[in-house]
């Protein structure tokens, strides 16, 4: 099946199972855009959900081939709003990661074109003086 040919892919090969760094990738293989700290909070408490104590690092959690397709089957109730914990840069590039790719293109544009354009008018107001009236096709009016 699709769901199984994901997990072998992002499992590694030594373990049965799969950490929340490589849930996060699997994920985007069925348009599932979270950032990671989302992934491992979603599966820290599917897990707990399903009476297993999880690690003191949450991020070292595992789920095996039939534990990740439950999760797959009821991720809606683990999808949880925004969680970021870090701030500033950091904190930027976590809530980027849950972006999917048009999204992401999106606000990069959206940042990207204004400055863009700006530079340009900037550019051209700059060159400006280099051309002196005649280049700018203004005629003075000789009667006055």
């Amino acid at each position: 099946t699709y769901a199984q040919e994901i997990f072998l892919h992002h499992s590694t090969a030594a373990k049965n199972g799969i950490t929340p760094s490589q849930i996060r990738l699997a994920l985007r293989r069925f348009d599932m855009y979270l950032s990671p700290a989302q992934v491992v909070r979603a599966v820290s408490i599917f897990v707990r959900d399903h009476g297993c104590a999880t690690p003191e690092d949450e991020s070292r959690v595992e789920l095996t081939f039939c534990d990740f397709t439950a999760f797959l089957l009821r991720i809606d109730l683990y999808q949880l709003g925004p969680v970021t914990h870090f701030k500033g840069f950091r904190g930027v590039i976590d809530s980027f990661l849950a972006m999917s790719p048009s999204d992401m293109v999106d606000r990069v544009s959206q940042v990207s074109f204004p400055l863009i354009v700006g530079l340009v008018v900037l550019g051209f107001y700059l060159l400006l003086p280099l051309y002196g009236d005649e280049g700018l096709g203004v005629t003075r009016n000789h009667f006055a």
